[in-house]
């Protein structure tokens, strides 16, 4: 009989008579010193609050990375974040934290000067975005056929999109928000007629991944111009607040 070992393992023969076959012996290798363990990478998160209104004419390197299609431009001057995408090109232009976000967090911003070309569909947007798998959970200002309004959904790692659900507007400022704990998303627009946060989604089921958030504009079907200023981000550990939630409308 036979036995074979792995390639990366030196093997001497010997030859047993009383069983006419030759069997392959694996020659142990002793390390001559004890190799030194790679550390595990942990996530560098950020550390919150984090707030960024904008001013000057230099985005913060500490606290963004770009997160934009090559045609869109993300600007910042005159106290705003200025970000737009082109006609007749697909695609999303923002900015991304630097870091994760780690643990439980309330992220919101402003927006203000939302416009798109046509009907086509674009949106101004506030996103929750799991680095490792694509997850993540969207609120958003959007343009489309017959349709203005906010809408928010969770897209799955598979690529596939749930729970859209759409509140009717024509507003073209306003505020986004995400509340984030543990795997529980939900999501606030605020409504300028009222005067308070109004809840729009609710996802019970998402990740519990350390996460990344991204604001900017996108333009998806048929590829309109679609531009939109930012300003008041403001990303804080998410410690419940009476006077805040008094205000939030079921």
């Amino acid at each position: 009989f036979s036995l074979s070992f792995p390639s990366q393992w030196s093997t001497t023969t010997s030859t047993i008579d009383n069983f006419n076959a030759s069997v392959n012996w694996a020659s142990v290798v002793v390390p001559t010193s004890t190799p030194t363990p790679t550390p595990v990478q942990q996530a560098t998160c950020l550390t919150l609050p984090q707030t960024d209104n904008f001013t000057g004419s230099t985005i913060s390197a500490q606290l963004w990375k770009f997160w934009s299609h090559q045609a869109g431009l993300v600007n910042q001057n005159g106290g705003v974040l200025s970000a737009s995408m082109p006609g007749a090109v697909s695609g999303f232009a923002g900015l991304n934290t630097q870091n994760k976000i780690c643990g439980d967090f309330d992220v919101r911003v402003d927006f203000n000067q939302f416009t798109t070309s046509g009907q086509a569909e674009g949106h101004a947007a506030l996103i929750i975005l799991n680095e490792d798998n694509n997850a993540e959970v969207r609120i958003q200002r959007y343009s489309k056929v017959n349709e203005q309004g906010f809408w928010t959904d969770m897209k799955k790692p598979d690529g596939t999109y749930f729970g859209g659900i759409q509140a009717n507007a024509l507003t073209t400022f306003g505020k986004l928000r995400i509340r984030r704990q543990g795997s529980v998303f939900t999501t606030y627009y605020f409504d300028e007629e009222n005067g308070g946060w109004k809840k729009l989604g609710y996802f019970p089921s998402g990740f519990t991944s350390n996460a990344n958030v991204i604001i900017g504009v996108g333009s998806w079907t048929q590829n309109p111009s679609v531009s939109a200023n930012f300003d008041n981000f403001n990303l804080t550990n998410d410690i419940p607040d009476p006077s805040m939630f008094a205000q939030v409308q079921p």
